[in-house]
């Protein structure tokens, strides 16, 4: 029994701790830009956490507080504990394409601006800033250990990037000026993919930096080439047209290796890109 008491409260003050880290936590890109906040920020996501000790810790905040600010007097902030971890600001534009490694550590990000932003996810800062696109930023991809970054771009281009050395690899032309719309990398980095609005494909070796494939996934002004992906063998590729006139789509299963279709698949009627 004696053990079981001596536990409970310090289990209760990791807990409290806990609960006022991930606040700091949620707080954060608003903090960088305004520190004066900290208390209306503590009050709105830490007012519905039912314990005494973290209550304290709010009105000391609030007897604190020497200067006028905004009370909130109902928990108007998301409060921690919630599915939301962070908030990652540091852009003037917003985001239009988006990646995670497969470790949750990074977030690469394609901007209206023409950049590419690699997010530290446990930190929130910006790990790397990449430039070179001369249009909005509309795929991006990453692969396994993420160390490559792909992104494809409004006006045809392609770009690999080393995000340690921060630095460009390659630099593709899908000659298609209605822009990408998809890319991906395979797991190991040796071939990337890109799709077009008109339903272009290529596939390339990251090693030589030769295009290996050419497709054609018939498309029109009306169609948008959603979804594109390399499977591990590094021979097959699916790829997903959305056409928004009838708002349908149709799925192909390709051999690019030796450039020819496999299967294809009308999959009817969808409720839009995101309904593929």
């Amino acid at each position: 029994m004696t053990g079981t008491h001596t536990h409970r409260p310090i289990k209760e003050l990791r807990t409290n701790l806990s609960m006022v880290a991930r606040a700091f936590q949620l707080s954060s890109h608003i903090l960088i830009r305004d520190p004066d906040q900290l208390t209306s920020q503590l009050v709105g996501r830490l007012m519905s956490i039912k314990s005494t000790a973290v209550q304290e810790i709010i009105q000391q905040g609030i007897e604190k507080k020497q200067t006028p600010w905004l009370r909130p007097m109902t928990p108007t902030l998301i409060p921690p504990g919630g599915p939301l971890v962070r908030s990652l600001i540091g852009a003037s534009t917003p985001v239009k394409s988006l990646a995670i490694t497969a470790d949750s550590r990074y977030a690469v990000a394609g901007y209206f601006d023409h950049n590419v932003k690699v997010w530290d996810l446990e930190t929130g800062a910006e790990f790397r800033s990449l430039r070179g696109h001369t249009a909005m930023v509309t795929a991006v991809a990453v692969n396994q250990d993420g160390r490559i970054v792909v992104s494809g771009c409004d006006d045809g281009h392609v770009k690999v990037w080393d995000v340690e050395r921060g630095i460009l690899i390659w630099s593709f032309d899908t000659e298609d000026i209605e822009g990408v719309t998809a890319v991906t990398i395979t797991s190991d980095g040796k071939f990337a993919a890109s799709g077009t609005r008109m339903g272009k494909i290529h596939v390339w070796d990251l090693e030589s930096g030769n295009t290996i494939a050419r497709m054609e996934h018939s498309g029109s002004i009306n169609t948008s080439l959603d979804y594109i992906c390399l499977m591990q063998d590094s021979r097959h590729l699916t790829s997903v047209l959305y056409d928004g006139a009838d708002d349908e789509a149709q799925v192909k299963v390709w051999d690019f290796q030796n450039r020819r279709e496999i299967i294809s698949k009308d999959l009817g009627e969808v409720n839009g890109p995101g309904g593929i």
